[in-house]
Parts: C-alpha cells; structure tokens; sequence
C-alpha cells in the first residue's frame, strides 16, 4: 500500500516539470519531503492516539493495555460510550462500496462520538470536535479534569 502510494508521488515531479518547467531535481525532493512527512504525520498521530486511548481507558476503570490492541480497543470504546460492540461489524462494508462505507462510518462515529462526549458531560460542540479531530480530543478527554459518567443515560 505504501508503494502504492509512493508511486503516485513519483509521478508528480515529471508532471509538474512539465507544466512549470522547474527542474525535475528539486521537484523529486521537494516530493520525498512531502511524500515522508506525510508518514510520519500519520505515525505521529498513531502514538498520540493510542496515548489517548490508554489514559482514556484507565479514567473509565478499563485497563490502560486495551487501549494498545487495534480492534479491541474499538470494542472497548463502544462500551464506554454505551453503545453495542456489533456496530463494530460497520467496517466489514468497506468491500461492498467505498463511498457507502464512507458515508456510514461517518455518520455512525459521529453517534459514537455524541454518546461518548455525553458520557464525559460534554457538549455539541465537544462532539463536533471528536469528529473532525478524533485524537486531539480524545486527548482532551484522557487528560482533562472532566469525570466519566457510567450511570449516564445517553
């Protein structure tokens, strides 16, 4: 996949020295900058929100390691926030369509998302957040004083 995505970036040096004539050199550098810094973007935000997920899951009295295990910690995240772990089932769409399983998942996080900043007393606007910028406010909640409600009807 990452070859993959590698070789589109190396296509884009010709084409742009063909359009603007700069040369190729500089294009295919300027290329890898951006082609790596996009990994390590990616990485960067992989450590950051297990980080969230594992603090996050010590604040709600689940053991911070589950927040470490890809799918399961999806599971647990769904019983935080009140909802059932066979919505986890909503990512085998993905081979039927993209643009559908987009769409779903989309709609359906941003449930999930509502009933988890409920369960934290949070508000529209705190969701709105955990959708757009899941990490980042996944961190908010793992390191913020506000309290997990279990009892909290959502």
């Amino acid at each position: 996949m990452i070859e993959e995505f590698k070789s589109y970036f190396n296509m884009m040096p010709e084409l742009l020295h063909s359009i603007t004539g700069i040369d190729i050199n500089i294009l295919q550098t300027a290329t890898n900058i951006v082609f790596y810094g996009i990994i390590y973007f990616f990485i960067i935000a992989i450590i950051f929100r297990i980080i969230a997920l594992c603090k996050l899951f010590s604040k709600c009295d689940k053991k911070a390691w589950k927040g470490i295990i890809p799918v399961y910690n999806l599971i647990v995240l769904y019983k935080i926030a009140g909802v059932s772990p066979w919505f986890i089932l909503i990512y085998l769409i993905y081979p039927i369509s993209f643009n559908i399983a987009f769409i779903v998942q989309f709609l359906f996080s941003t449930y999930l998302y509502t009933k988890l900043a409920k369960k934290f007393n949070k508000g529209i606007g705190f969701t709105i957040g955990l959708v757009l910028l899941p990490t980042i406010f996944l961190l908010i909640l793992a390191f913020g004083k506000s309290k997990y409600n279990s009892e909290k009807e959502t």
